[in-house]
């Protein structure tokens, strides 16, 4: 009776708890619709001015996360709970209308563009477990989708005159930025919803103090690398290669999951500390894309690297 009995009736109600929450479009679209509007806010923070794009824009990889955990058929009506929040966070912002008419147009095709090729060449949900279904989400997620939509994000502000920036200029930054969000954010919703669903087991509560103590040390190197030290030249190099092992470590005892966690929270140390230094260290002409290159190599690398544990899934 004190064996796996209980881990067992935790894991079905945890798995019936989350099935129940997305059975139906109007919980799916109301739960990616909250998401979008936070991530948005968060993306006016690090926006840096002149430039309209954020150096990471989350809201359109939230969307892409709550297209591939849905049905098809319930695609129109998420897009529609959507906009709504699209609305209100870019009124907030000062926003003409007619910008955020053509940017809910461009971030709404960024997001079924990427859901449309990865669900039909994964038959499917993606389980990014399995390197055929990470390898299809890194190429039609990150890089296609956000790589074809930018050319219409930056012609949109372009032909509304929003913004100093020149037309290549806000391609870049907004290609990086959705690319970088895609590969973070979408991954790490996507495999957690897996783990999510098939609830905890006895042997990975076992490792708890193992993940605490890896979570502390990747924050308290990725702070230090990221933070402590001033941003430009210091960071560059050797230096940038510090939270490798860490990534790694994540990636090969705690899988897929564990990876996209710690992708993320390196992520979101190094954009925030960049946002924050940046703007003062150099013209808005003169921001270094290096760490967003360093950012996607590493992290397509790390996520690939956390499927070898994994099993196919039906």
């Amino acid at each position: 009776m004190k064996g796996s009995a209980i881990p067992s009736v935790d894991g079905s109600r945890r798995s019936a708890w989350l099935v129940k929450l997305v059975s139906s479009p109007f919980a799916a679209g109301l739960l990616t619709s909250i998401g979008y509007y936070l991530g948005a806010k968060l993306g006016f923070i690090l926006t840096l001015q002149p430039q309209p794009v954020s150096v990471l824009w989350p809201p359109n990889a939230i969307l892409l996360a709550g297209l591939l955990l849905t049905p098809p058929r319930w695609w129109l009506f998420i897009l529609l709970m959507v906009a709504p929040a699209h609305w209100a966070s870019q009124l907030q912002h000062g926003v003409p209308q007619m910008m955020i008419l053509c940017w809910f147009i461009s971030n709404g095709c960024e997001a079924l563009l990427g859901a449309v090729c990865i669900r039909c060449l994964c038959r499917g949900r993606p389980h990014l477990d399995t390197f055929r279904d990470a390898a299809i989400f890194l190429g039609c997620g990150v890089f296609l989708a956000p790589f074809l939509s930018s050319f219409l994000d930056a012609a949109f502000v372009a032909l509304n005159r929003w913004g100093e920036s020149d037309y290549w200029d806000l391609w870049r930054t907004r290609f990086f930025s959705n690319a970088l969000a895609t590969l973070t954010l979408v991954g790490f919703i996507v495999s957690w919803s897996d783990v999510l669903a098939r609830g905890t087991q006895k042997s990975t509560r076992r490792d708890v103090p193992e993940a605490a103590f890896l979570a502390l040390c990747l924050v308290l190197v990725s702070f230090l690398v990221f933070v402590h030290v001033k941003a430009g030249g210091q960071t560059r190099g050797a230096l940038l290669y510090t939270p490798l092992p860490f990534l790694l470590w994540a990636a090969v005892r705690f899988e897929v999951a564990g990876a996209t966690a710690s992708v993320l929270a390196v992520t979101l140390i190094s954009i925030c500390a960049r946002a924050r230094t940046i703007c003062v260290a150099f013209a808005p002409r003169e921001c270094p894309f290096a760490p967003d290159l360093f950012s996607l190599r590493v992290h397509s690398t790390i996520v690939s690297c956390g499927d070898s544990g994994g099993t196919p899934k039906s």
